[in-house]
């Protein structure tokens, strides 16, 4: 993908979750640091979820008390991103998030 292909497909996110996908590989590929948020899926933004479906991220998740897991993700990508407006790179791992599914 070329700089110009990733520029065009930047001043909206797309909804489609191929061009999705590409966009967001494109970007971290050619080291564009994109932002990410910290969430299985965000339809306005770049989210964990498609970083794992692109084999850049991997969940980490254990039980919590009562009903509860414990949330976070590993990084895994080549170039760093931007998760809550801070540089992540390959290997760092996102602050725990207990999540409630009672």
């Amino acid at each position: 993908m070329k700089l110009t292909d990733i520029a065009e497909m930047t001043t909206t996110m797309p909804h489609n979750s191929t061009k999705r996908l590409v966009l967001l590989k494109g970007m971290i590929d050619n080291n564009q640091q994109p932002d990410v948020v910290e969430a299985g899926y965000h339809r306005d933004h770049f989210s964990f979820g498609d970083l794992e479906q692109i084999g850049y991220a991997k969940e980490l998740s254990k039980r919590g008390p009562g009903g509860t897991m414990i949330v976070n993700w590993q990084y895994t990508g080549p170039n760093s991103i931007n998760v809550n407006g801070k540089p992540m790179k390959a290997g760092d791992v996102t602050s725990p998030v207990e999540v409630d599914y009672t």
